[in-house]
Formats: structure tokens, C-alpha cells, sequence
């Protein structure tokens, strides 16, 4: 099984691929939620039977807009709040800032309401927590060693983007931004290539995302740069989510692919 837990929903997807006894499944939901709020989401969760079953393998993924990169190992929860929190702006007697390890050099830092970590660590023991991000540059990074040009993958979301960037030396960027509006995501999407150090009239821009968004979106970053493309989705995700593969977050799919 595979959750996001996003500001405004929680997105699940429960799945067994064709190998199991059963063959394969797929069923997907969104939930409006705030899930900030850890009394709403501890009964959305125990309202909702399939959640707690036990599945194999669950990933969840926390989707918080605030993210740092820091340095690799600095330690537990404790210390690396205590470190971290003062420079992000964190409120230290609500919040932890998790980490996740991108590479050997780097990770990933980012606040999650500390009651809700406890609940979900507690609700899903074992289960697998990490940033989009993250979930995101392992997915596209194994796909980057392929070619000369710089890449930036785009996952586009009805009110924002996740922005990941690859030049020749390894990932280059990893953020995500809020815009509403194609112009706004078109604004953001350069600033990043260039933040990043890509070129538009030689590296590539490919989409990924909201369906609804993405073809408007291509249109117009076809004006400003050469090479713009959607991403192949993933093969096994493809399949097993059929009819229902263009309503499922992304990220959610690189999971099933995994």
C-alpha cells in the first residue's frame, strides 16, 4: 500500500501485483483531510479498515511544502531537530524535522507535526516514510544516468510542482512550489532550470503529473525552450492502475514501480 498525506488529503493506493495468489489489484481513493490535524486523521484512518490491513509493504509519503537539504547524518530525531529547526523556522514543541538520506553527501530535511509522526509510526509499524521528493529522485535519478543532456523533471499537481533537476555531476535541485496557474508554473519552472544551470536550448523539461494541466502547460513551455516532453509512465503502474492511472498522484506510481 502506498499513502500521501498532503496539507488538504490523504491519497492511498492498495495494490498486489500479478505474481501473488490472487493476481493483480488495484484500488485508489482520496480523502479530504487536514492532516495537520492528528484526531482527524487518526479517525480517517481507523474509519477506513483497508489502511490498517496488513499489506506486505506500506509507503507513506509526507508532503510538507517546507524543505532544506543538510548535510548526510546528523543524527536522530532529537538532535537534528535541535539543529536544523532554529534555521528552517520550526516550532520545536509541535514539530520534528525527518530526514531523508538522497545521496552520500546530502539529505533531505522537513517538518512533520510531531503527533502525527507518532501516530503514523505507531499505526504503521515498519512502514516506509519519506518525502515526494525523495520518492521522486530515486525514481527519476535511475533513469538520468541515461544521456548526455541535463534533464528537469516536472510532476505537476492541481496547485502545485515538484521540480527535480540532473545535470552531469548528479541531482541539481529538488523543490516543490505552490502556483495555481500555468504562467506562475511556466515562472517557476525556468527559474529552476536556470538556478539549476540547465540550458532550455539544449537539456531536456519533462512532465509528468495532473493530466488536466500538463498539455496546456507543454504548449507553453514550448516557447521558451527546445526539448519538451511527457514522461513515459511507469510500465507496471501502467498496468495495474488501468482506467483509473491518470488519477493517481505520481509519486504514488513510482512506488508501484518500485
Amino acid at each position: 500500500m502506498a499513502i500521501v498525506l498532503a496539507p488538504d488529503a490523504m491519497h492511498a493506493a492498495a495494490f498486489t501485483h500479478a505474481h501473488t495468489p490472487d493476481g493483480p489489484s488495484f484500488l485508489c481513493a482520496s480523502i479530504p483531510l487536514d492532516t495537520d490535524d492528528v484526531r482527524a486523521l487518526e479517525e480517517t484512518v481507523y474509519d477506513n479498515p483497508l489502511l490498517v490491513a496488513p499489506f506486505g509493504r506500506v509507503d507513506i509519503l509526507l508532503r510538507s511544502a517546507d524543505t532544506m537539504a543538510i548535510p548526510a547524518g546528523l543524527g536522530a530525531d532529537a538532535a537534528r531537530t535541535a539543529l536544523v529547526a532554529p534555521i528552517m523556522g520550526v516550532d520545536t514543541d509541535t514539530h520534528t524535522v525527518v530526514a531523508d538520506a538522497v545521496d552520500e553527501n546530502y539529505a533531505l530535511a522537513y517538518p512533520v507535526r510531531t503527533a502525527v509522526l507518532n501516530f503514523l509510526r505507531r499505526t504503521f509499524d515498519g512502514a516506509s516514510m519519506e518525502h515526494p521528493l525523495t520518492a521522486l529522485a530515486r525514481y527519476f535519478g535511475q533513469r538520468s544516468i541515461l544521456g548526455n543532456s541535463g534533464k528537469l523533471y516536472v510532476n505537476i499537481r492541481p496547485s502545485g510542482l515538484d521540480l527535480l533537476a540532473w545535470a552531469a555531476g548528479g541531482p541539481a535541485a529538488l523543490t516543490s512550489v505552490s502556483a495555481d496557474t500555468v504562467d506562475d508554473m511556466v515562472y517557476f519552472i525556468l527559474a529552476v532550470m536556470q538556478r539549476a544551470g540547465l540550458s532550455t536550448a539544449d537539456d531536456q523539461i519533462l512532465l509528468c503529473g495532473d493530466a488536466g494541466i500538463r498539455a496546456g502547460l507543454m504548449t507553453q513551455l514550448r516557447r521558451f525552450a527546445a526539448s519538451v516532453m511527457p514522461v513515459i509512465m511507469p510500465s507496471a503502474a501502467a498496468l495495474l492502475a488501468g482506467p483509473d492511472l491518470q488519477s493517481v498522484p505520481f509519486e504514488i506510481l513510482t512506488l508501484i514501480d518500485a
